[in-house]
């Protein structure tokens, strides 16, 4: 019998083994797709059950084995490497719900960081200078600073301070190149990876400042054509009167993916959010895995969000751009190209900018950060000692 999570309490059932074997077939006694896809073995997907497991919600996403999507779960271990543990569970392979739970397949450690010796990793991370994106400032403005980067008792922090930086010259990315002279009242930080990674699990634990036009970010990016995915971002929050809403500051967890099918300088977003706790109260391990088929997104363990690279042609994404050929529907926002990984603190511009209210100096907080590439046990045998098993 296989275990599956499932419910909004997070309870188990198990699976019927019938269930497992009957992918392709609808009847009375199996699952009735709803929407998903199989390909190469693999299948996932979300099922309606007629009848044979009682008690179960009626919509459920869930995987068959051989899927992609996660699905098997084990018991969560607390936390107990780096400062500022707090008790919640560390998302590792062993304890999240894995895709290759059971499968003839692993994951190998590929790059990690967990921020000892005093100092950045030069060789490995690349700090941000100056103003890296939105030259309009219409979204954030902040001069970003090497030294609002520090390593210091086994974190990463970032920090966001007001700062008087009169007159610094910002170059436009654009034909014919220009350069502007700009007041900036803010400093921040900004560092990404000298190297780019593809498909495998990406996850770090992070802790998030709190305050208005705080703008805290771990995510990938993958430049041109536009690639991008947001594992998460924070923002300033409104309420109906359109004025921010202090109640759900570093509440409103955004996962984004993003991509550009035809070079225009334009992605195309697919976007989703939920209202959790205050995530500025602890540390989280925020887990983000992408694969050709979907792109998963967990918190301290727990699936929330789940995207397709196809889908049936009568149950398209919500709020996604599509493409329909041979009967499927395509993302067009499905990201495809590696990407660096990226932790940033921006500033939001404009009334969004912060306020009396936001306590500055602020901090994002970095643990740790690793990166998995997913292999075939005969490959993963030959690997140095140290990757998890």
């Amino acid at each position: 019998m296989l275990t599956a999570r499932w419910g909004r309490d997070g309870k188990t059932l198990p699976f019927p083994q019938e269930v497992v074997k009957s992918i392709y077939k609808i009847n009375q006694n199996e699952p009735q797709l709803l929407t998903g896809s199989g390909e190469n073995g693999y299948f996932y997907g979300v099922f309606r059950l007629k009848r044979g497991i009682p008690k179960m919600p009626d919509l459920h996403t869930f995987l068959i084995v051989g899927c992609t999507i996660l699905c098997l779960t084990g018991p969560a271990r607390a936390a107990t490497e780096g400062p500022g543990n707090t008790g919640e569970a560390a998302a590792t392979p062993a304890d999240v719900p894995a895709p290759d739970r059971g499968m003839p397949q692993t994951w190998v450690l590929v790059f990690e960081d967990r921020f000892g010796g005093g100092r950045l990793d030069t060789a490995a991370w690349e700090p941000v200078y100056g103003v890296p994106r939105d030259l309009d400032f219409r979204m954030q403005k902040a001069w970003h600073l090497p030294e609002n980067l520090a390593v210091e008792n086994g974190l990463l922090r970032l920090t966001a301070r007001r700062d008087s930086l009169p007159q610094m010259p910002v170059v436009t990315f654009w034909e014919p190149l220009e350069v502007k002279q700009e007041d900036f009242a803010f400093s921040t930080a900004e560092v990404r990876t000298r190297e780019k990674f593809h498909y495998g699990r990406y996850e770090a634990r992070v802790r998030i400042p709190r305050g208005k036009g705080l703008w805290p970010a771990f995510w990938l990016f993958g430049g041109h054509p536009w690639n991008e995915i947001d594992i998460f971002e924070f923002w300033n929050e409104y309420d109906r009167q359109g004025r921010t809403d202090t109640t759900l500051l570093a509440r409103v967890h955004h996962m984004n993916a993003w991509y550009d099918p035809g070079d225009t300088g334009q992605a195309l977003p697919c976007s989703d959010s939920y209202t959790g706790g205050d995530f500025s109260a602890r540390f989280h391990v925020f887990t983000m895995i992408w694969s050709p088929e979907h792109i998963s997104w967990y918190v301290d363990g727990e699936l929330k969000r789940v995207v397709f690279s196809t889908y049936q042609a009568d149950r398209p994404p919500r709020s996604c751009p599509v493409f329909s050929a041979g009967g499927r529907l395509y993302l067009k926002s499905f990201p495809r190209d590696p990407m660096a990984i990226i932790f940033s603190l921006g500033i939001q511009s404009g009334g969004d900018a912060p306020d009396g209210s936001t306590p500055l100096p602020a901090a994002m907080e970095v643990d740790w950060v690793r990166y998995y590439r997913r292999v075939e046990p005969a490959a993963a045998a030959s690997t140095p000692a140290g990757a998890p098993e």
